[in-house]
């Protein structure tokens, strides 16, 4: 779990009690009677349904560490293993998070940093409780996702995806994960906000805020919405108890899974063309409005912005019909735009509107 450094506030409220009085004698208490809150069961039974489909992801790295001296902690234990027949590496768990099965295949998505830097992979099922190996399929550092791939002999359990293009800031939603290592955690909260980004995170940010708790371990694991339905992947935190996680939305994991099951990658848009911001002087100097955009300092020769006509000193300020307000954004929007569509970029050149159309390249090409 990736987390940010956030200033501490301390608030506080006061609460003033009234009586009130009519004749001397205190006025009638009206109780109303108030039916169960629906979430006392809804909750359990979304728990119960998916916590099958969630599982925990360990990350190994051969467990060989040196001392001062310069002998390896591990080598009597190395050499007791292979003088016994076992040649396979000793390994030690260096990261773990959660995941999601998706498909009665075996595919599980997590997050990529819980993976990244070991060696092996491990998932590890419940009811009952077994570890198996796990294949890497493809990962997608951009979004921060990976997909992994098992084979346990038992009949799996994917969950469903929700279209997270339809949430609304308010709605209530759950998170299931292995927080610390504690296996099949349970918290609940509402979106707090939408479409989340310039965080600093990750190169594609575009993320659900909320305000369940999130903690370590949780990366990777399923945010749920109160039909038990995936809305997004959680993936970082902005601090340890402000209440402000970040889930990756499901229409960007759909889409990155399907990329990664049929292509091992995921193939991000390219324009060609390196940017910085715009700002009040310089505004002045390109006789800009001083309203953000992405001043082209370089154009890539052959690329597609060369092709549509950019020229270096031309400062975008829409993209496909989003406002560019800095160089960061006009990334992100690029990568995530595909390859061979043609996308409008509105653009201020010598301080007049211009339009171009560009067609949009490959990242890896």
């Amino acid at each position: 779990m990736r987390e940010r450094a956030l200033p501490a506030l301390v608030g506080a409220a006061l609460g003033i009690a009234i009586l009130l009085w009519s004749g001397g004698l205190f006025a009638p208490q009206h109780r109303s009677v108030r039916a169960p809150f629906s979430h006392n069961t809804r909750f359990p039974r979304i728990v119960k349904d998916v916590m099958p489909s969630v599982v925990m992801v360990m990350s190994l790295a051969p467990a060989v560490d040196k001392e001062e001296d310069g002998v390896e902690t591990g080598f009597m234990e190395k050499l007791w293993r292979r003088f016994k027949g076992v040649w396979a590496p000793a390994y030690k768990v260096i990261s773990q998070g959660s995941g999601v099965v998706i498909d009665k295949r075996g595919h599980i998505v997590t997050n990529h940093h819980v993976i990244a830097k070991g060696e092996r992979v491990l998932v590890k099922l419940g009811n009952p409780e077994v570890e198996v190996n796990a294949t890497l399929i493809g990962v997608d550092p951009m979004t921060d996702l990976a997909l992994l791939k098992i084979s346990s002999g038992r009949t799996l359990a994917p969950v469903t995806f929700a279209d997270s293009k339809k949430l609304m800031p308010g709605q209530w939603v759950m998170a299931i994960g292995n927080p610390f290592t504690f296996k099949g955690s349970v918290t609940a909260g509402v979106i707090s906000a939408l479409g989340r980004s310039n965080i600093g995170i990750v190169d594609i940010e575009d993320y659900i805020q909320t305000d369940v708790k999130i903690f370590p371990g949780n990366s990777g694991g399923p945010l749920l919405d109160i039909d038990g339905k995936v809305i997004g992947i959680t993936t970082a935190v902005y601090g340890l108890g402000y209440g402000i996680g970040f889930a990756i939305p499901s229409s960007e994991v759909i889409y990155v899974v399907d990329s990664l099951i049929r292509n091992g990658r995921v193939d991000r848009g390219k324009i060609g063309v390196t940017a910085q911001a715009v700002t009040h002087d310089l505004a002045i100097s390109f006789n800009a409005p001083d309203s953000g955009g992405a001043l082209v300092v370089t154009v890539e020769d052959g690329s597609p912005s060369q092709l549509a006509g950019v020229l270096r000193g031309d400062i975008i300020t829409s993209f496909d019909g989003q406002s560019v307000q800095s160089p960061r954004e006009l990334r992100r929007f690029a990568l995530k735009s595909h390859p061979g569509e043609n996308v409008r970029m509105d653009i201020i050149r010598s301080g007049e509107p211009v339009i171009v159309s560009v067609k949009i390249g490959s990242l890896y090409k």
